[in-house]
């Protein structure tokens, strides 16, 4: 009732006198619904297809976004080539609000104020807007053309967002040019977030994706270096060189863009290529959990032992992860449960380490060696890692490896290199690592503003 009330309000507001304050009285619509309704078909036949775009980003955005960024959705259409255009964008940003009347409002948000300024953002006036917007009951009034569905708006904005990025095909990019590319940084960061909630990308939509996701493309380069899927953390690396960044199908994987996959394998793409902080497509694909992804990659013979990347090989980035299903389609393709290597040693150590007891049943099952040698489990600690040299054991997470506390060397890096604990049984070591802490160890702390030293 507020809300309606706000909109009647908003409505009246417009009057130049009393004649049309009586007209507009007489006039009011009783309902919510109706008072949506009415603003929607008033919007002018000029205006109409950039207030289709400006709620639908506003809808469906995955953060919210400036004012600035959204000058700029007004000038994106999938439909052409280039999808952005220029010229379209708005002079005045706030025009943005004349546009969509009182369906959206201004805010400040404060969310990362330790980083960065207050942005101006720009949201839909209230709940209810959203909620009216992709209900069915848009379709039957005059402002259907406005009507939502979730499917539909997540496509468009990932095909115009893939559009946009389109125009960096300069081989390097100025670390300024983000002042003159509002939307830049937000194309990078979620086409493909919008691309899985849609499912299945429209034809046209993926044509837009595979242009944009060619080896030989700067724009392809340029997206990686504005958005790092493997550092998703990381701001915008515009030295980044183009042959440190793994081929497309990798990021497909990381990122379960399944008909984009799909399309890459059609055009001969290299299963088995090396690349990105998990080594491969499949290691990717496994550590995120995407069956679907995997089950591509083994039908197109991806090596399911192929060594390399963060942990290893598939077997135990799934495993670490205790994606069940994914580890008995690795053992079923003949993944080997003994293989050494990554960051936990084999997927036993894995497995264990992280609790997921039907995984270490599943690797017991297939014959895992419960005594197996392991690498160097490496822990991130505040002052980097920590490296344990790992011995065998038994009945780890009541079925698997137990580590064994006697016999550790543990390492730790201090600000003048790396400083080693004599091996002992757990207890001493724990003694020598709360003495050497009171003398005086300092711990590096990553954090926004940079490291902070705790003495």
């Amino acid at each position: 009732m507020f809300r309606w009330a706000v909109c009647q309000l908003d409505i009246l507001g417009k009057c130049r006198n009393r004649v049309m304050l009586r007209n507009a009285l007489a006039t009011l619509p009783p309902t919510l619904d109706q008072t949506y309704d009415r603003i929607l078909s008033a919007i002018s036949k000029e205006d109409s297809e950039y207030a289709l775009r400006i709620l639908r980003w506003l809808t469906f955005s995955a953060r919210p976004l400036s004012i600035d960024e959204v000058a700029e959705v007004v000038a994106i259409d999938a439909k052409r080539d280039p999808a952005f255009d220029r010229d379209e964008v708005l002079e005045d940003p706030l025009e943005v609000l004349n546009i969509c009347s009182s369906l959206v409002t201004m805010a400040v948000d404060n969310k990362y104020r330790n980083r960065e300024s207050p942005r101006q953002i720009v949201t839909l006036a209230h709940y209810s807007v959203k909620e009216y917007l992709v209900s069915d009951r848009i379709w039957t009034g005059k402002a259907a053309k406005y009507g939502m569905r979730g499917d539909v708006c997540h496509d468009a904005i990932a095909a115009g967002s893939l559009g946009y990025l389109l125009q960096f095909q300069q081989p390097q990019l100025k670390p300024d040019f983000l002042r003159s590319f509002n939307l830049a940084r937000y194309s990078a960061e979620f086409w493909s977030s919008h691309a899985q909630k849609r499912g299945n990308l429209t034809k046209e939509t993926t044509q837009i994706a595979v242009r944009l996701c060619s080896r030989e493309s700067f724009a392809y380069i340029n997206w990686i270096r504005l958005w790092n899927p493997d550092k998703p953390w990381d701001t915008p690396d515009f030295w980044k060189g183009p042959k440190k960044i793994p081929n497309p199908l990798y990021f497909a994987a990381l990122l379960n863009l399944r008909d984009m996959v799909k399309v890459l394998l059609d055009k001969d793409a290299d299963v088995n290529a090396q690349g990105g902080d998990y080594g491969n497509a499949l290691q990717a694909a496994s550590y995120r959990g995407h069956e679907a992804v995997v089950t591509m990659l083994l039908d197109k013979d991806a090596d399911v032992n192929a060594q390399g990347g963060h942990y290893g090989n598939a077997l135990q980035a799934a495993s670490y992860r205790g994606h069940e299903a994914m580890v008995k389609m690795l053992l079923d393709k003949d993944a080997d449960v003994n293989a050494q290597g990554g960051l936990y040693g084999n997927a036993l150590q894995a497995a264990s380490l992280g609790g997921h007891e039907a995984v270490v049943k599943m690797l017991l099952d297939k014959d895992a060696d419960v005594n197996a040698q392991g690498w160097r489990l490496r822990q991130r600690t505040p002052g980097g890692f920590i490296g344990r040299p790992r011995g065998g054991g038994e009945d780890a997470a009541r079925q698997g490896c137990r580590r064994q506390r006697a016999g550790w060397t543990l390492q730790q890096r201090t600000p003048g290199g790396f400083i080693q604990r004599p091996r002992g049984d757990g207890e001493d070591a724990a003694r020598q690592g709360r003495r050497r802490q009171r003398a005086g160890w300092r711990l590096r702390q990553r954090t926004p503003g940079g490291f902070i030293r705790r003495s």
